[in-house]
């Protein structure tokens, strides 16, 4: 059925209540070697300094975002790293949109209830609005104990509401998250907003460039690094603060 999930793991949410707080221990070392890197952030805090069980609970959880336009080759390869956080004992966390977060989203759900309960999937507004493709893959997601959230934006939302429901929405992925991986493909602005809060939060992020490093967009607070590996991926590497 395409209908809209009624579990009680589907909640809408006023998505920038969510504790900024938590964020802060993402820098940890750990983040980074869930996806087999080294940490750019020697000074970042250990993880047996997290303060309570909340605080090491959201450095499990991991954003797989990126393109709607992914070309369908590259879905194999989001599945890869959903495979590899799952295997580290990691959460998933992504969009609902089509592209890069429906081949993270189907992964997930092909990895079964195991996978999907302590996972998310936010949406810029109810039910309504996410892509036909996606609907029953969120409904699987759902009853497997998948929590889907929803944003304030609706088939009533002018245009302007339903941008800014999205911007806000990936505001949330990025407060909901230890580390971002991003798969790029073209300009792709709304994935690099993400990234570029996730850099903002001092997140750990890992993007594909789809393109090619090329591709890539600068942040005044670090560089890109070739990542060994993960062929094709590249680490954005903070500066030291003095």
């Amino acid at each position: 059925s395409l209908a809209a999930p009624t579990t009680a793991r589907s909640r809408r949410s006023a998505f920038f209540l969510v504790p900024p707080r938590f964020a802060c221990v993402a820098r940890h070392p750990a983040a980074l070697c869930s996806l087999g890197l080294s940490s750019p952030r020697s000074f970042a805090p250990r993880l047996g300094q997290a303060k309570n069980r909340e605080e090491v609970l959201v450095m499990s959880i991991w954003s797989v975002i990126g393109s709607r336009c992914l070309p369908s080759e590259w879905d194999s390869r989001v599945g890869d790293v959903v495979d590899l956080l799952l295997s580290r004992g990691h959460r998933i966390c992504s969009g609902g949109a089509v592209g890069a977060d429906l081949a993270a989203l189907r992964s997930l759900v092909r990895h079964g209830a195991s996978a999907c309960q302590g996972s998310s999937v936010f949406l810029p507004g109810d039910m309504s609005l996410a892509p036909p493709s996606c609907l029953p893959w969120l409904s699987r997601f759902a009853a497997l104990g998948g929590e889907i959230v929803e944003g304030s934006a609706s088939e009533r939302s002018s245009r302007r509401e339903v941008v800014a429901a999205l911007l806000i929405r990936n505001c949330a992925i990025v407060r909901a998250s230890a580390g971002v991986v991003a798969f790029v493909s073209g300009c792709s602005t709304g994935s690099w907003f993400t990234v570029g809060q996730a850099i903002r939060r001092d997140l750990a992020v890992v993007v594909f460039p789809v393109d090619g490093p090329s591709g890539l967009h600068r942040f005044v607070r670090g560089s890109w690094v070739p990542c060994r590996s993960l062929a094709g991926a590249y680490v954005f590497t903070y500066f030291e603060k003095e």
